[in-house]
Formats: C-alpha cells, sequence, structure tokens
C-alpha cells in the first residue's frame, strides 16, 4: 500500500471520528458509515471483518447473479492465515478442497496424453511443517470460496437481494448488511459530511436511480473499476500484454484419466496445433478452466463459439472427449498496472483488490495481495473504532 496515503486516512479520519461520531450515530442519521461496491472475495471479507469489528456496512454489486465460473484458485499461506479468524473458514476450505498430491504439480507438454516435456513440483516440505506459516496453501476456486462467505455474512444477518428492483428493501436509506445485486454505481459526489454515490437497478424493465450516502466509499469492483474511474484515479505500468480466452468446461472422463495417469494442477500445453494453459480446479469433479491466447485483428472472441472451444480443447487434450460440457466462455486481458494511488477525497475514497492492481495470474500473488489490502482497511478502522477501549 501506499505509506503515504495511509498516514493520511489516519490522520483526517482519526479527527473525523473523535468528534463523538461514532460508526452507528452516522448510520441513524440516514449516512451509512462504509458503502462497498464490489461482491467479490475483496468486499465479502471486508464487510464480514467490519461487521465483526461493529462498523455498519453495506454491498453493491453490478453482477446479477454471482458467478459460477471458477476463476482464482490459488490461495496463498497469507490469505489462509486471514482466514483462520473467520470462524473455522480456512478449515473448511482445507476441508473442501481436492487432496494436496492432485495438484502439487505443473506439467510441462505437447498435450494431455502427448509428450512430457517436464514437471515442476511448487509444494516444499516447509509447505507441510508450518515452519513458515501455521497453515498451508489452498486450491479452492474462487466461487466456492464466495459460497463459504456468503454463508458466513448469512450468519452476520446479511441479506442478499436479487436485481430484479430489491424486494423487501427499503427504498429510503440504505440499511447496512446488505447486499444489493444487480446494482450497477454510476455516479459519486463528494460533500463534507457525506460522499453521495448514484446507482442503477432494473426495476420492472425499466432502470431505476438510486441515491445511498455514506461516510467511506471502498472500490473493490475489479480491473475495470467503475469507482477507479469516478474518482479520477488512473493506472501506471504495462497495459494489454496478452488478449485471452478463458474457457470453462467439465469431462470427469478427462478428470479421472488425469487421476490415474498424470495428476496436476497446471498444464502447459505446446503442440503445432495449439497452444494454452489448463488449470485443473477439480479432477475427482472433471473441472476445468482453460486459458488460450487470440490475436487481433486477426482473431476476436467472437471466434470462440462452443464448437470451436471444443475442437481447441481436444487438440490440447490429444484426444477427443465423450462428455466434454462448455460452460462459460470469458475474454480477458492480461495487465501489469498498479494504482497511481489508492485512495481519494480526503481519503475517503479508498481502492481494494483488482481495482487497485491488475497483475498477471503467475503465482496466484493477486488473490493474496487482494485480502492483505482488506486486512490494512479492516486495521485502520479498528484502531479508529472510537468505542474501543
Amino acid at each position: 500500500m501506499e505509506v503515504l496515503g495511509f498516514v493520511g486516512i489516519f490522520r483526517t479520519m482519526r479527527y473525523q471520528y473523535t468528534q463523538k461520531r461514532t460508526f452507528s450515530e452516522v448510520s441513524r442519521n440516514g449516512v451509512l458509515p462504509v458503502l462497498i461496491v464490489g461482491a467479490g472475495p475483496v468486499g465479502l471479507v471486508l464487510s464480514i471483518l467490519l461487521t465483526k469489528l461493529g462498523v455498519k456496512c453495506a454491498v453493491l454489486e453490478k453482477s446479477k447473479t454471482f458467478s459460477k465460473h471458477p476463476q482464482a484458485h490459488f490461495i496463498n499461506n497469507r490469505s489462509m492465515e486471514v482466514f483462520r479468524k473467520l470462524d473455522g473458514l480456512a478449515e473448511e476450505i482445507q476441508k473442501s478442497q481436492p487432496p494436496v498430491d492432485l495438484w502439487r504439480k505443473f506439467i510441462y507438454c505437447t498435450s494431455l496424453f502427448g509428450s512430457v516435456l517436464g514437471s515442476v513440483d511448487h509444494m516444499q516440505p516447509q509447505d507441510f511443517e508450518q515452519v513458515v506459516s501455521p497453515i498451508s496453501v489452498a486450491h479452492f476456486s474462487q466461487y466456492k470460496l464466495t459460497a463459504l462467505l456468503l454463508k458466513q455474512l448469512e450468519n452476520l444477518s446479511f441479506h442478499v437481494h436479487n436485481w430484479e428492483g430489491g424486494e423487501g428493501l427499503n427504498h429510503g436509506h440504505l440499511r447496512e448488511r446488505q447486499i444489493l445485486m444487480g446494482h450497477e454505481c454510476l455516479y459519486m459526489d463528494a460533500t463534507d459530511n457525506c460522499i453521495n454515490v448514484t446507482a442503477s437497478f432494473l426495476k420492472e424493465g425499466k432502470y431505476r436511480e438510486r441515491n445511498i450516502q455514506c461516510r467511506i466509499l471502498v472500490g473493490a469492483d475489479g480491473a475495470g473499476s467503475t469507482v477507479r474511474k469516478l474518482a479520477g484515479i488512473t493506472m501506471k505500468g504495462e497495459e494489454d500484454m496478452q488478449k485471452l480466452v478463458s474457457i470453462y468446461f467439465l469431462s470427469k472422463e478427462l478428470g479421472h484419466c488425469l487421476l490415474n495417469e498424470r495428476p496436476g494442477m497446471l498444464f502447459f500445453i505446446f503442440n503445432t496445433e495449439a497452444i494454452g494453459v489448463l488449470v485443473a480446479h477439480d479432477l475427482n469433479q472433471g473441472e476445468f478452466v482453460l486459458q488460450t491466447p487470440f490475436y487481433p485483428p486477426q482473431q476476436s472472441p467472437q471466434d470462440f463459439s462452443p464448437e470451436v472451444c471444443e475442437k481447441l480443447i481436444f487438440q490440447l487434450v490429444g484426444r477427443e472427449l465423450l462428455d466434454i460440457d462448455v460452460i462459460d466462455i470469458k475474454p480477458w486481458v492480461m495487465h501489469a498496472e498498479v494504482a497511481e494511488k489508492y485512495v481519494a477525497c480526503d481519503h475517503r475514497i479508498i481502492l481494494a483488490g483488482d481495482a487497485a492492481h491488475r497483475f498477471p495470474p503467475a503465482g496466484g500473488f493477486e488473490h493474496d495481495l487482494d485480502i492483505l489490502y482488506v486486512m490494512t482497511i479492516w486495521s485502520i478502522l479498528e484502531f479508529l473504532n472510537p468505542w474501543k477501549s
């Protein structure tokens, strides 16, 4: 994090919240203490930590539903250490993830049933001996992690409101412990007393607007962050390094074959017909994601129909699969960028997670850094908690 930026947060917020204006008092006046934009792992973990601290918060999410695309899957030690503090979350992840022997290797090959060019065991003895950390890394798909986080939030009396106008939701002031799906942040305007946020949502076939007032706005809305753009924060670094397509598919046939012959987590596949990286999210369930590059202007995302993706998968597997089921196809762009600053508007707007950085996925460090952003924000608010002894 930007050290000077967070020194500023301490100074400014400490002054604001030591004027006998506690987080709960602000909420009663119709101004939400913390509004989080983005209901990915960053926004959900922050919601849990703030609620346990006694800080009232709510969440806006642009998507109408939670994604089932596996996305991130590798959780480093520091994130797992944080999850140990969340009512058994780390233990639940360890219990639910595949056995480590099925995902400890990276394999380089010409096809999944072709020649092996090499393999790397990325797990070291100290990972199991608890020398560096009291808990090991994990291999756990993001949508499964999201489900566990939502379960914890439900236990904290959070309510998820669907995208069709939020049935049962008070259309006056937004109360704490609400997650509003299908709400896109459109505008924001800062005054001396609060930040005014305008969000759009669909109701009865028409887009409506909802106005929300908050003291602190956290942008946890991903790599294309609307909050970052509205705050006028630019990115620095190398953009558009590679365009790729993420293909989520199921095949128990392939999973069982790899279980018996070539278990691993990542398969780097190179042959004369295709290249790609296959992520084995769960060999037992036959759950995979293939990452493959494409090259404009000769290619576009529209070229990757389910039929084309099946053919591409067969070329990389080395044979056809009878039970293949392509579930989802998503284009994405690899960047290596960091926001010029992580705070704005007198330190009342804070960026977290991918909104503050866009990293290549190698090493799984992006997810780890996301959770560290959350812990930094939580630590600041814990320090500033006006009723803490």
